[in-house]
């Protein structure tokens, strides 16, 4: 998992160098929807762990650090497709911005 927003703009850049504005986007939009549902898999555990009264220390600590990375990801997703855009309006004229799941629901 990525521990600061830093590792996660330069994981952006190196993707940027080797794919195309449409899929550096819906990678990262990938990578957040797949936070948001290991997250909240991680609470489901967690609150099963609580039930039968185990130490959920361990999953408490996972659950910060896929939040962490949920956090840094749904930061950089707009600056990187503003980025993007900005770009390919110089080389291509008018962007037509793609929508990142306006209907989604925010985890």
């Amino acid at each position: 998992m990525f521990s600061t927003e830093g590792k996660v703009e330069a994981f952006v850049r190196r993707l940027h160098s080797q794919l195309d504005t449409t899929t550096v986007t819906a990678t990262l939009v990938l990578m957040v929807a797949e936070t948001c549902a290991a997250t909240e898999r991680k609470r489901r555990q967690i609150a099963l762990e609580r039930l039968t009264q185990r130490n959920s220390t361990v999953s408490l600590n996972e659950l910060r650090a896929l939040e962490r990375a949920k956090t840094n990801l749904s930061t950089v997703l707009p600056r990187a497709t503003a980025v993007a855009h900005r770009d390919m309006a110089d080389a291509w004229g008018v962007v037509v911005p793609l929508r990142i799941g306006a209907s989604r629901r925010a985890c």
